[in-house]
Formats: structure tokens, sequence, C-alpha cells
């Protein structure tokens, strides 16, 4: 017969197995994902499947478990399973807020309230480059504008050679409005770039409409000069 010390010593080694192994198997998950750049769609996707087969791994590991005994009786290890799924959602929930990183912008909130007439023409070849003040990362860019009225088209290309699909751009006064995306067959979160021309230089700042990888910002400034 178990002395009742060891009864309490069984039931706090339980508690890792009972109510840690899904969370903690999520997070490693995720800030894995979110490390080699995955999208928040598959993030949470694969999120979702981990904590699902973790959370049936905790159970089968319950019910050899002083707190969910096969011997108890069912009622017991029912009510055992219940504050596991409890804690698991819970503590789910709340590691995703924890680890959110910075803020992903709305396309329409950073979209003209009013188009004026252009008084600037941004057609041609624009270079520069556009920088993340948190890991203080500069990427030289080539923008390929096309101008016609307010309306404008071209193609964003960084250093690494990823082309950026202007979507929708907007010209109004001297200020510049251009909606971005990945050049893929499907449209992902994409960016706003904002900026505005003066002494013969666009700058101005991008804004991510889907929140990075920790420790990167969905904001930056950028410049760029025409090319002759």
């Amino acid at each position: 017969m178990n002395h009742p010390a060891n009864i309490w010593l069984l039931r706090v080694a339980s508690i890792p197995a009972a109510l840690f192994i899904p969370l903690t198997a999520t997070i490693l998950v995720g800030v894995t994902a979110r490390e080699f750049g995955c999208q928040d769609y598959l993030l949470y996707a694969l999120a979702f499947v981990t904590f699902v087969i973790s959370t049936c791994v905790a159970i089968s590991l319950a019910s050899v478990t002083v707190f969910a005994s096969r011997r108890a009786p069912l009622a017991e290890r029912s009510k055992v399973l219940r504050y596991m799924a409890i804690f698991d959602i819970g503590a789910f929930l709340a590691s995703q807020l924890i680890a959110l990183p910075s803020r992903a912008y709305d396309r329409v909130s950073l979209e003209f309230d009013v188009v004026r007439s252009p008084t600037i023409n941004v057609s041609g070849t624009w270079k520069g480059e556009w920088s993340d003040p948190r890991k203080d990362v500069k990427q030289e860019i080539t923008l390929t504008l096309q101008q016609q009225g307010n309306s404008v088209e071209g193609m964003i290309i960084d250093d690494t050679g990823t082309k950026w699909r202007i979507i929708e751009g907007v010209v109004s006064g001297d200020s510049l409005n251009l909606f971005y995306d990945k050049e893929f067959a499907w449209r992902s979160a994409g960016a706003t770039l904002l900026g505005s021309l003066e002494n013969g230089q666009l700058s101005g700042h991008y804004y991510g409409h889907e929140r990075p990888k920790p420790g990167w910002s969905s904001k930056g400034p950028w410049h760029a000069t025409k090319q002759p």
C-alpha cells in the first residue's frame, strides 16, 4: 500500500503528462512554423493538428496515472479528462494571443479617403530600398511603374528576385498608394506601400496585411530614386 506522501508525489508528477504535453507540443510547432515563414493559415492548421494528436497522446498517458487510473470510477476519470480539455484549450488560445507578433494592417484603412487629380507622374524605373526596423534588415528594391491618370500598374522586385505584383495603384496629388502581393497564381495577404514625391525621391512606409513571424515588423520605411 502506497504511503499518502508517495501518492501526492505521483499526482504532482502526473501534471505534465495530463496538462502540458498538448500545450508544449503546439507552441513548439507554432514557433518553428513561424521561423520558417509559414503563412498564418498553414501555421494554424499545423498547430491544430499537433494539438489534436498531442491531446490524444496525453489522454492515453493520463489513463495510467493516478489522475485518471483505469481502476478509478468512470465518473472520476471523465472529470479529469474534462479538466484537461478545458486547461489545454484555454492555454492554447492564450498562447496564440501571447505569441502574436506585430499587428497586421487593414487594407481599407490605408486607402485614400479622397482621390485628387495627380500632380506627379511616377512612370519609369525607380531604385531604392525598404527596411525592417526591428531586425535592421535592408533590401534593395526596383519599382517598375506605369501611370495613366490616377491609376498605376507595375512590379516591385527585391534583391532576392522576389516579384511583387501591383494589384491596385493610385496617385492622388503628389502621393502614391500601392497595394502589392507576391507574383503567385493565388493572392496571399499582400501589403500597402504609401509614399510621396519630394525632391525627386519617392519615400514613405510599407504596411503588411499579415502578421509576420516573431521579431519582425509589419511596418517599415522605404525610398526610391528614379533612374535615367
